[in-house]
């Protein structure tokens, strides 16, 4: 019977992953936090949630829905897909868009999410988001 459920691993691996929404269905697979300073942000989460914790933060003008054809490839992480403020379901207040506040929203969603650290990947205005978040806070920039 172990050798059975082994296999069945190894055919298998992704059997207990957090599965991918389509794209049809993305935007009822967001789901909600607020940060410490009432900023209401979106995200989805998808992959292994016992992998390494990975941000994904798209570029300007699009959404967390930007990364469904990268997602597959890194399924052996835990994903999270932030929509960024103003962009997708998060919330967008009438001042700053600057990629320091950006970071900072990040910042803070990462404590509402619990992670003391992670994988940062951007993509355009993403890339500077999370270069701005190393560099404010290196302590929850795992690379």
């Amino acid at each position: 019977m172990i050798r059975l459920a082994t296999l069945a691993l190894c055919l298998f691996p992704f059997a207990a992953l957090a599965e991918l929404p389509s794209q049809e269905t993305w935007p009822s697979a967001r789901q909600s936090l607020t940060t410490a300073d009432g900023l209401a942000m979106t995200y989805v989460e998808a992959g292994d949630p016992a992998g390494p914790p990975t941000i994904l933060l798209h570029g300007y003008t699009d959404n967390s829905r930007s990364w469904s054809l990268l997602a597959p490839h890194l399924a052996d992480r835990r994903l999270i897909m932030l929509d960024l403020r103003g962009h997708g379901g998060t919330a967008a207040p009438a001042c700053c868009y600057g990629p320091d506040s950006l970071a900072h929203d990040v910042a803070l969603a990462m404590d509402a999410l619990g992670l003391t650290s992670a994988d940062v990947i951007g993509h355009s205005m993403g890339s500077v988001t999370a270069a701005t978040l190393a560099a404010w806070h290196p302590e929850k920039v795992r690379r």
